[in-house]
Formats: C-alpha cells, structure tokens, sequence
C-alpha cells in the first residue's frame, strides 16, 4: 500500500483528487449520490422480500465519487520553442483518471496554433514571433478538471532554437523477445524537433517513429541476449540533441536473471517554489537499478499537490502556501529487492511573492552579464566585486535545484559588458570595461561544457570600445551593437559581429551618439531601435534612432513621446511593439513609450507607479512585464527595491497598459543587479548594491539571488 502523503492509500492504483465543483456541477454529484442511494434502498428491499432463512442478501456499495474525476493531465511537451511559419508537430496530451470531455486553455495560444477542445491537441503553424508564455491548458468532465502549464516560445525563422534535451521515459530498459514493450516515447525540451534518428539500428522488432521519436514494438526472438547502446537524435535546422539509451533483449519466458534493487531516485526538480492557485509543472521522477511498483511521500505534500504512486511524478494546483519543507520521497522494488529513496524542498506563496534561493552566489558582483541557457540554466559572468575589482569569474545557476555551480573564468575580467544568447546556444560576450578602461575584446562561452579549460573562447575584438550599450540579434543571425561610450564619450559607432567567421565589421554611424542605451530588435530583427540615450554632451536624447537590418544603411531619427532620457529599460513585447520604461533626464522618471515598428513610431503610455532609472526588466509573458528595483530621486541617486507589473495588451495598446504593483518588494535593493525569465516563467535577480542610507552599511553589495513567483 503506497500512499501520496495525503491521507490516502494505494495499492498500485493513482489516487484521484476530489477538486473543487461549480454549483451546477454539485447539483449533478446530489442527484447522481441521491439515485445510487434509493438503488441500494431498493435492492436491500427486494432482497428482503424474497430472501429465506441462512441466504444472506447481497448489498450494494456507493462507488467513490472520485472515480469521476479526471486528474493527472499532462502534455508530450511541456516546455517547447516554436518556429514562425513551421508547422508544429501535434502536442497530445495524456491523463489519468476519469475521461475528460472538453479541454480549454488560458490564455489564447500563439497566433496560428489552436487547442482541439474534444482531443486537447495542439497544432498549428506560427504566424508571429511569441515571447516565452505559460499557458493553464484545462480537462474537465461533468464532475470536475485538472490543469496543466504549458510554456510556449515562438521565435523568427532566424533565431530558430535548438533543441535541448530529450527525456525519454526509459532510458535502461529490459525487454522480453516476443513480448510487445509499453512505448518508450521522449518528452523533449528547447526547439520542437522536426525529425529522430538512432544509431545504431534498434534490435529487430523495434521501431522509432522519425517524427514523435516513440520507441515500440515486440523485440524479435533472433536479437534475444542482445545489449547495446542506441544513440537517438532530435534535430531541427539550428541544431540537434542527442541522448543514449541502453536496451537489453532477454529470450522469451526467461525472467532477469536478478531483481535489481532501484537506485538513485531523483526529480526533474528537487528545489521548487510555487505560486497558490497556479498549476505547477509536472515534477517528473527517475531512477536507475531495479523496477519501482509503488511510491509514497512523507510528510503529506502541500494542499493541492499530489504524487503518483505508480510513476512517482508529483502534480497539481497548489490550494494553500505552505513553508518551505524538505519531503521525503521512497520508491519500493519489485518483491522485497530493496527500495530508493530521496528528498525533495518544496514551498508554496502568494502569486507576486519574491522568495530568496536555495544558495547565494559564490561571489559578491554587481555590473555582471547575466543570460538563461537553452536547457534553463542562468550564465552570469564579470561584473566587480565589494572592493571594486573587476572579475573575470563565471557561475550557473540551476532552477531545478535552486543552487550555483562555479564554470570557467572568461579569458578577459569584465564589467558592464553586453552579452547575448546566439542561435547555437553559445552566448555572446563582448566590450565592457576591464581594469584598464573600456574593451574592444570579445569571447564565447560554450554551455555544453561550461567547466572545461575550452568552455570560453576568444573570438573576433570590436573595432572600437563600447560600454552602455547592449547586443541586438538581427534578421539573418548576425549581432548589432551601436552606441555606447568608449573611455572618454558617447559615441556613434555601429558594427555588425558575423557569427560564421567570427568577425566585427563597422556599419553605418548613428546620426547622434548616445550611450546608456539598450537596443530593440524589431519584425524578426528586420529593424532596429536605439531609444534615447545620453549624446556626446552627456545631453539626453529626446529620439529613438531606426535603422532596417540588416543592410543598417541608413538611420532615421523618430521623437519620443515621453521625456528625452537615458538608463531606461526597454523589451520588445513582439515583432511591432515594444516598451520603454522610466530612464533619468534630472530625476528618474515614470514616463512608459509605447514603440510600433510598424509605423517605426512613439506614443505614450500609463506610466510606471514608481520612478525609476535603469530598472530590472523582465517579461512574464506575452502581455505582463516585470519591472522592478533601479534608483529613484534627483539623477537616480538613491536605489529602490519595489517592483511593479506591467500589463500590456498588443491588440488595444496602448489605452489597455496598466501598472500594478507586485504582491512584495525585492528583498534588497539590488542596482547593477542581472535579471532574467527562467523557463518555468519564474524570474531570477542577482547580486546589485545598495546604496540607501537604511542599508547596513554605505553601500553593501550581493552575492544573493532571489526568484520572483508570477
């Protein structure tokens, strides 16, 4: 008997949740209970009339209710990238418990996919860049639902993502010549995969669909003693992962030659913070050795969330916060051969809540790049240190275990350096400031070996210096960046970085220097943008600056709407709109412009609550946008640490924009702080300073990082 930590208990069978029913669904559970009642009335009074002495009648029992109930609904893909224009490959979903009838999905998905109501299928082609968005698909019945997050990506055919990972549910499997295998299928993560291979060919008998990667079939008695390793790969046009699965076919009505106990039970997360109300990705178990018949946590999992007793994998929509506690989590063997065990922190807030980390960062940083990896992992490199020194050091930082891993060192020391994920999945790291002023040098970091001697390389130096800029990624795959200001000034230069060969060539000149910018690539990287800035005079800009990529022949000035202003942030909500938030220009400033590439022009938009110079700004999907933390008064003196959600609706922008502030502030002032949205939808800040007169000292600096919970 295997129980999921909430009272129930099992014997191989999936406990299903009684969820919460709509009033007109409580009226179908009363007159379906109140039939089943009068049934049993009747059958006991029949027996009653009939029954002679010694027969003893037989009674009926009312069924469990919960047997009605859908629940453990999940999808091949739960975290996917998509590619303007290709058509996706079906996303199926599965569940357990009761059939469900009718699915739905919060919010709409990207334009050109669609949700089948009746099957939950999801197809489609693209139409329109996405940024990444967690969308709640719900399967319900005429007793109640269960949901599931679904993130979704859509990129241009240009910046088209890799993919990551594959996962497939078995990854040591022993089969029985004769015997058909339960499907092996994968549940891949990064770009969607347009075909699979292995190598070598599958033991005869078996077969791998070239298009989902399902593994099937019913080994032949020939291939019976075979062991091998089969290497299957995923790919598309950016890229391709690859993992190995090791298959073993034993004669027919042979059994194994021993029962194995299960080892080193782990999970897709082992540190994980949830919001109340939100469904939580599937936290899904694995483990090596023996087979496991049968899980069970302790103590119970938080209100809402269960585990499944035959799979081990952990689901649900939190319905009450709960601390932070580690859980102990058993996997018992087939027949007494052992059992595996492991634990796992899980906490649950109010959506809007900051929550520190599971660990620090190693160093203290502030001014440090900071760039999510393809497989969710967060790069953060440079940046300088309590005593000013600029560092050259590296650290990863793992959401599913909430910890930092040191990596390599940069072949350079850097501070405010610009750095930008490429299409490969290596990222960009180019100029900011060193020891000795502004830098032209720039390098590579490899993530798939982030530890190694060669996991940062050195690649082609910028024709000139350039600090207070950012990278921009333009139609083709090619990185821009303009501006900036070198040892001395703004300036107006602009070169292009051509990932083939590695090489910075200069391109047209900006009309009007400007430094303390960010770059916006617009309709696919097609245009673009350089919103205000301070000029050569330390004047701020009152234009943005538009240039078509990526000839980058010409650039066209485009007035603001709100203040001329520099150290603002900015972030492109789609192919034709973007946002600039607050900047400096004397005070700091509320002032939000709303930039359309269509008509490559600014209009106003509802300011920010707060005024804010060189905030924290992040995406939390489509439509909402985190801006939090910057500094406030008089030239943006004095750090903040509030944050504030920005709602944005493209299809009636900008009247529909609305500031709200978040659920909690950030837990430290955090200037010079990194940012970024991890794939959960969670986003992650890092180190900064603080420089306000309550801070416990004049100005104290970070090596913490916290997750902001949507």
């Amino acid at each position: 008997m295997f129980g999921d930590g909430n009272g129930a208990s099992h014997s191989h069978v999936t406990r299903r949740r009684l969820l919460t029913l709509a009033p007109h669904e409580e009226n179908i559970m009363l007159r379906r209970f109140a039939c089943l009642l009068l049934a049993v009335l009747m059958a006991a009074l029949v027996a009653g009339c009939h029954g002679g002495g010694g027969g003893g009648g037989g009674g009926g029992a009312i069924g469990d209710p919960s047997s009605d109930l859908p629940s453990g609904l999940q999808y091949e893909r739960q975290n996917v990238g998509y590619t303007v224009g290709q058509e996706i490959e079906p996303n199926h979903p599965t569940s357990t418990g009761a059939a469900i009838t009718h699915y739905a999905v919060s919010p709409p998905l990207p334009a050109g996919l669609s949700l089948a109501t009746d099957t939950g299928i999801i197809t489609g082609t693209p139409t329109a860049a996405s940024l990444q968005t967690t969308y709640t698909v719900t399967g319900s019945n005429a007793y109640g639902s269960t949901e599931t997050p679904v993130t979704i990506t859509v990129t241009s055919a240009d910046v088209q993502e890799k993919p990551v990972s594959l996962n497939y549910d078995v990854q040591n499997a022993d089969y029985q010549a004769g015997v058909e295998i339960p499907p092996n299928s994968p549940h891949p993560m990064g770009g969607d995969i347009s075909e699979y291979s292995v190598n070598p060919s599958l033991p005869a008998g078996l077969t791998m669909s070239t298009t989902t990667g399902v593994i099937s079939g019913t080994p032949d008695a020939a291939d019976a003693q075979t062991t091998g390793t089969f290497v299957v790969t995923g790919s598309n046009s950016a890229g391709s992962a690859q993992e190995n699965l090791q298959i073993a076919i034993e004669p027919a009505n042979v059994p194994p030659p021993s029962l194995p106990p299960p080892e080193n039970l782990h999970y897709s997360a082992s540190w994980a913070a949830y919001a109340k109300g939100e469904a939580i990705a599937l936290n899904v178990a694995y483990h090596d050795g023996g087979e496991i018949v049968g899980y069970a946590v302790s103590p119970p999992l938080p209100a809402g969330m269960s585990l499944d007793s035959t799979t081990g994998d952990i689901s649900g929509v939190p319905t009450a916060t709960s601390p932070s506690t580690q859980y102990t989590i058993t996997g018992e063997g087939v027949a007494g051969s052992g059992a595996a065990a492991t634990t796992i922190t899980l906490e649950v807030v109010p959506p809007g809540t900051w929550v520190p980390t599971a660990e620090p960062m190693h160093e203290v940083r502030y001014g440090a790049i900071q760039v999510t990896l393809p497989d969710g992992r967060v790069l953060v490199a440079g940046g300088q240190n309590a005593q000013g020194q600029v560092l050259a050091s590296a650290e990863l930082y793992d959401p599913n275990t909430g910890e930092w891993t040191e990596a390599a060192p940069m072949t350079s020391a850097r501070y405010g350096a610009m750095g930008i994920l490429l299409p490969s999945g290596d990222v960009l790291v180019a100029g900011g400031s060193g020891a000795g002023g502004v830098l032209t040098s720039a390098e590579i970091f490899d993530p798939s070996n982030p530890n190694s001697l060669a996991a940062w390389q050195s690649t082609g130096p910028m024709t000139s210096a350039h600090n207070g800029s950012s990278l921009a990624m333009m139609a083709g795959g090619n990185v821009v960046v303009a501006g900036g200001s070198s040892s001395t000034a703004a300036v107006r230069t602009v070169e292009v970085y051509n990932v083939g060969t590695g090489t910075w060539t200069l391109s047209k000149a900006l009309n009007t220097a400007a430094t303390g910018v960010s770059l916006l690539s617009m309709q696919g990287g097609a245009q673009i943008v350089v919103a205000g800035g301070l000029d050569s005079l330390s004047r701020a800009v009152a234009f943005g600056q538009v240039s078509s990529a990526p000839a980058l022949s010409s650039w066209s000035n485009r007035n603001v709407a709100g203040p001329a202003r520099a150290q603002y942030g900015s972030i492109a909500m789609n192919d034709n709109s973007a946002l600039i938030f607050g900047g400096v220009n004397g005070p700091a400033q509320t002032a939000v412009d709303l930039y359309d590439a269509s008509t490559s022009s600014f209009t106003g938009a509802t300011p920010l609550s707060t005024p804010r110079a060189a905030p924290l700004v992040a995406p939390l999907d489509a439509t909402h946008v985190l801006v939090a933390g910057g500094t406030a008064g008089l030239a943006g003196g004095v750090g903040i640490k509030t944050a504030e959600v920005y709602g944005f609706d493209p299809s009636q922008a900008p009247a529909s924009s609305t500031a709200d502030t978040a659920t909690s502030p950030m837990s430290s002032v955090r200037i010079g702080g990194g940012i970024s949205t991890l794939k959960d939808g969670h986003v992650l800040v890092s180190g900064g300073w603080d420089n306000t007169p309550t801070a416990p000292s004049v100005p104290s600096y970070w090596s913490t990082s916290e997750l902001y919970i949507p």
